[in-house]
C-alpha cells in the first residue's frame, strides 16, 4: 500500500473507482462469483499500481485457503457491502494523500477475516476440519486491537485454517 500511495494520482483513483463500481454492481446483482473476481481485481490493481504486478499470483498461491474463506463468505448478508465499504475507505484515504489512514483501513479490512471465519465455522462446519467454533472464537478474540500482531500476521493465521 505504501508503494501504491507514492505518486497516487487521478489515473490510479479512476482505476480503483472503476473496480469498486464493478464490485457494487456484482453485489447488487447478488453475483457472488463475479464479486469475487472483482475483489481479486481490486487487489491485483493495487499490486500493479505499486509496480509489483507479479506479487498477486504469489499471494494468491500462498493464500488458497483464505481465498476459499472469502468465496464462502460472499453469500452472507452484508459481507460484500462491508468489503466494498472497506475498499472505498482505503481509496478515499489515498485520494486525500493520507497513506497512514489508508494503511489503518487496510488493517481493519484484514482483521475482518476473523469475524468471517467464526460465521463460516458456525454455518459451514463440514467445510472445516480441525477447527471448532471455540477455535474460531479464540482467533477473533485475539485479533483486532487485542494483540500486538499486525493484520497481515493475523490474516496469515486465518489462512492456516484447512478448508477441504
Amino acid at each position: 500500500l505504501k508503494r501504491a500511495s507514492i505518486g497516487w494520482g487521478c489515473a490510479e483513483t479512476k482505476r480503483i473507482e472503476c473496480v469498486i463500481a464493478a464490485q457494487r454492481a456484482k453485489a447488487a446483482a447478488n453475483d457472488h462469483p463475479g464479486f469475487y473476481r472483482e475483489d481479486e481485481n481490486f487487489h491485483r490493481s493495487f499490486a500493479a499500481i505499486a509496480g509489483m504486478d507479479g506479487v498477486s499470483s504469489v499471494i494468491k498461491d500462498a493464500n488458497t485457503h483464505l481465498a476459499r474463506v472469502r468465496q464462502l463468505a460472499n453469500p452472507f448478508e452484508g459481507h460484500m457491502e462491508a468489503a466494498i465499504a472497506d475498499h472505498q475507505a482505503i481509496l478515499d484515504a489515498l485520494k486525500t494523500g493520507h497513506a497512514d489512514v489508508a494503511a489503518t483501513r487496510l488493517h481493519q479490512h484484514l482483521d475482518r477475516v476473523f469475524e468471517t471465519v467464526t460465521k463460516l465455522v458456525h454455518h459451514h462446519s463440514k467445510y472445516f476440519k480441525d477447527v471448532s467454533n471455540q477455535d474460531a472464537l479464540r482467533m477473533v478474540e485475539a485479533a483486532p486491537g487485542k494483540t500486538k500482531t499486525s493484520g497481515t500476521e493475523r490474516t496469515k493465521d486465518a489462512a492456516k485454517i484447512s478448508v477441504p
